[in-house]
């Protein structure tokens, strides 16, 4: 039993890291070296950040690669 539920979860987190994978190629290419700034400039207009009163960022993106970008930034 212990060995069957230890397969499901591995399972399960090799499908979520697929899908989420799959999410972004699905949004287009990677930016390349020439365009980051204005494609950051681009993913910068998609995202908006709100803090609580505790500091807890709370993060509304209109896509996942917005979302990933505006995560970095909040880590910093």
């Amino acid at each position: 039993m212990k060995r069957l539920l230890t397969f499901a979860l591995l399972a399960t987190s090799v499908f979520i890291v697929w899908f989420c994978s799959h999410a972004v190629r699905a949004q287009g290419p990677a930016p390349g070296n020439s365009q980051d700034q204005s494609r950051a400039a681009e993913l910068w207009r998609q995202v908006e950040i709100i803090r609580t009163a505790h500091g807890v960022p709370h993060i509304r993106a209109e896509n996942l690669r917005a979302a990933g970008y505006c995560t970095g930034l909040v880590a910093i």
